[in-house]
């Protein structure tokens, strides 16, 4: 199947890519609610993003991501969150 007729679900779709949910095959590209507690505990402790990252088998840039997204100043952000 070529690229030009891949259908929404094919693999190499954005939206139908099988790594972008949890039912997918592989890796699963966010993290999970779990995940999600233990970063937050984590970086509450002041835990660095790398330490965190390493306890959960993800990237930093994934954790770092995550911590972003949801409210959670970095150290040194002047962002004004």
């Amino acid at each position: 199947m070529s690229g030009a007729t891949a259908g929404p679900r094919d693999a190499r779709s954005v939206r139908g890519h099988p790594k972008c949910y949890a039912g997918g095959l592989g890796a699963i590209r966010y993290p999970t609610e779990d995940e999600r507690i233990h970063i937050a505990d984590r970086f509450r402790e002041k835990a660095t993003v790398r330490a965190i990252a390493a306890e959960l088998g993800r990237s930093p840039s994934t954790v770092s991501r995550e911590i972003r997204r949801n409210g959670m100043p970095l150290p040194g952000d002047r962002s004004g969150r």
